[in-house]
């Protein structure tokens, strides 16, 4: 694990106990977008779910909330986010691993639905884990993800990159996530401009979210 990935492991392990408190606060945008697009899971009554950078369970609380026949494994950096994860009991399994290399022992063309909201925008090397998002997902599947948002012509857009807490963020284009999804060959089926949460001052911080398919 290099330096930036242990900075973001202290970080989160000591957000775990507040964190699930701080997104309701904030309005952390998955619950809802998750009820928006939940029909994208129509027509898989048991859905093999991935979630990536999962923390505390947001995600797969949120659809199992809206439906059954969820089975859901759980990666994250940080084990006392699993920790509360584990304890929700929505997960199958869980492991820890830093999300900038490829994931470990998981089978190619494994899940339904491959969930990478939250952390993108924390990784060194984006690439490595959007190609392993495609790898285990089932022709037909989907991968749900977010993007801190980044427009170089655009005043009222925020910096390519921010530090929070020796904490790098970094942002991308609409044009370059359309061409990550284009080479990745994954057709994106949505692509929404949402508030991903709000700052303890007040601040919207504007995020791109797409569904993706993989078709072949």
């Amino acid at each position: 694990m290099n330096q930036t990935s242990e900075r973001v492991t202290r970080a989160f392990d000591s957000w775990a106990d507040r964190y699930d408190e701080d997104m309701r606060k904030s309005q952390y945008f998955s619950p809802e977008w998750i009820a928006r697009h939940v029909y994208d899971l129509d027509g898989v009554p048991e859905c093999r779910v991935l979630d990536l950078g999962c923390g505390t369970g947001i995600n797969v609380k949120a659809l199992c909330d809206l439906r059954t026949g969820i089975r859901a494994d759980g990666i994250d950096v940080s084990t006392k986010m699993l920790e509360h994860a584990r304890a929700c009991n929505r997960y199958e399994t869980l492991c820890t691993h830093d999300l900038n290399s490829r994931l470990p022992d998981i089978h190619s063309e494994t899940f339904d639905l491959v969930i990478a909201f939250g952390f993108l925008e924390l990784l060194a090397d984006v690439g490595t884990c959007l190609s392993e998002c495609r790898r285990v997902l089932r022709v037909g599947g989907t991968l749900w993800a977010s993007f801190r948002r980044f427009e170089g012509g655009d005043d009222r857009s925020p910096p390519r990159q921010i530090s929070l807490g020796g904490v790098t963020l970094i942002g991308y284009s609409a044009d370059e996530i359309l061409n990550m999804m284009s080479h990745l060959e994954l057709r994106v089926t949505a692509f929404d401009t949402v508030v991903g949460y709000i700052t303890e001052m007040g601040f919207p911080c504007p995020f791109y979210v797409l569904s993706a398919s993989k078709t072949q």
